[in-house]
């Protein structure tokens, strides 16, 4: 990479992390066909690159241009209060305008979030804090015959970017995954090593874990051929373990046990927290052979609690946000006694539309 890339690239990532997007073209949208009869009035970007999951999960039937509305421009947008017959706006933001926003009753959507597990008390410690189910799975797989070795060579390596990363991806993501090449999983391997399951004198999947100054990072992993019966077997339950073991005989303070969607709801995050971790605003990015801290765009969001539809919609998707000091997931009413229990004490929730507390 010459001086020239460099500066772009620096530039692009200072913009990503600080900057808004003042140029951005809007749309005012309205849902498909609401069941209710009355229509949320959303703001978005024509350009919805960074919001489409958010708004997919809030509006799953979809969302249609409103006929005859004014396209507010973004700067007018935050120049003031949102306007009364707005309910709802997401747009693309920096983390310093992010934070400001917040001040003025915006939230801070967090796109991606990463599972942080502490070390403080040693890998028994996290066992037996961790829920039985894990425990119960740790407990059937050795009785199987699973096992997990280490590995730092290059030859593995490729046979799990083609064998099972990107395989994993297809099955679970489809088109829409991000997908690390291989270039860039080998400067992880420089980094970190692989977890490798075995069972039956077969290599069926594998994690690749960065240490990253006193944090161990489960960056990506995979299973052969992205298979559902080997998924299903929970090996990841084993592979975790031996990461929570390694990093604790290597003197590192927790495990960062990889990045989940921001939906409260989402599958990987409920199954990552059984293990005791903290949801945080996702900490690492690899780019030009160097890793990164949060140097993505979030997204900001506003909605009017009250507003038709709006609840309903929060309720669907329960974003999490960053609220400064801790994440918080954003419900339209107040979570029902036992929901997302796995979550306990250590995730927030703001209820925006319920006079409870």
């Amino acid at each position: 990479m010459n001086a020239q890339e460099r500066l772009k690239l620096a530039y692009h990532a200072w913009r990503a992390r600080w900057g808004t997007y003042r140029e951005a073209r809007s749309v005012v949208l309205i849902p498909h066909a609401p069941r209710d009869g009355s229509a949320t009035v959303v703001w978005a970007e024509a350009d919805r690159r960074q919001t489409d999951r958010l708004l997919e999960r809030l509006f799953p039937e979809g969302l249609d241009p409103a006929v005859g509305r004014e396209h507010l421009p973004l700067d007018r947008l935050l120049a003031a209060s949102p306007p009364s017959d707005l309910h709802l706006a997401a747009f693309r933001s920096g983390l310093l305008l992010g934070m400001r926003l917040r001040r003025a009753g915006w939230h801070l959507h967090l796109r991606w979030v990463d599972v942080c597990i502490d070390l403080g008390g040693g890998t028994d410690a996290v066992l037996r804090n961790a829920s039985r189910n894990v425990r119960r799975s740790l407990d059937a797989l050795r009785s199987e015959g699973w096992t997990v070795s280490v590995s730092t060579d290059d030859a593995d390596l490729e046979r799990f970017h083609a064998e099972m990363y990107l395989p994993t991806l297809e099955q679970r993501y489809g088109d829409r995954a991000t997908r690390f090449d291989l270039g860039s999983l080998r400067e992880m391997l420089r980094r970190g090593f692989l977890l490798k399951a075995i069972h039956g004198g077969r290599w069926l999947a594998a994690d690749l874990a960065v240490v990253c100054g006193r944090e161990l990072w489960l960056a990506v992993a995979g299973i052969q051929g992205g298979s559902e019966d080997v998924r299903r077997s929970n090996v990841a339950t084993l592979l975790t373990e031996a990461a929570l073991r390694r990093a604790e005989a290597s003197g590192l303070s927790r495990v960062n046990h990889g990045g989940s969607m921001g939906f409260a709801d989402e599958g990987t995050l409920l199954y990552k927290t059984r293990w005791g971790g903290v949801p945080e605003a996702r900490g690492y990015s690899l780019r030009g052979g160097r890793f990164y801290a949060r140097d993505w765009t979030d997204v900001a969001l506003w909605c009017d609690p009250k507003a038709p539809g709006v609840p309903e919609a929060l309720d669907r998707a329960l974003p999490i946000v960053d609220e400064g000091h801790r994440t918080g997931a954003l419900a339209g009413t107040k979570p029902r006694p036992g929901d997302f229990r796995r979550l306990g004490e250590r995730f927030g929730w703001s209820v925006l539309a319920s006079a409870e507390p």
